[in-house]
């Protein structure tokens, strides 16, 4: 990896953690139960970071954390779409899910050594 590729990578990750910095809270304020239109901002939130870490990961060929944010994005997709509700395990999940792309972030070039697994279920 040459410098440029190195200070990009480094751009992505810190990019990336300022994300996940703000959808932990969001995920916690969903649920603790939001009005229909505070959830539909707080997913649409959610859903934009989410999107940002995949494709971010995606361009750099992170595969591991862009499988794992796809995921997350199409559940969240789907809920912005009303083919799902929020629930509680939905939740957790998904912070698990932030729990886990924040692990294989820490150390990129071992992402792919993170178990994601039960995640995709």
């Amino acid at each position: 990896m040459d410098l440029d590729d190195r200070e990009l990578l480094a751009e992505l990750v810190v990019e990336s953690q300022d994300h996940l910095s703000t959808l932990e809270p969001d995920l916690l304020a969903l649920e603790k139960g939001a009005s229909p239109e505070e959830a539909l901002e707080l997913v649409n939130r959610i859903f934009r970071g989410i999107h940002s870490i995949k494709g971010g990961c995606g361009f750099l060929g992170i595969t591991a954390v862009q499988n794992l944010a796809h995921a997350m994005e199409s559940v969240l997709m789907k809920v912005r779409s009303r083919r799902l509700e929020v629930t509680q395990v939905m939740v957790d999940v998904l912070l698990d899910g932030t729990d886990r792309v924040r692990e294989m972030l820490s150390d990129v070039s071992r992402s792919g050594e993170v178990d994601a697994t039960d995640i995709y279920r």
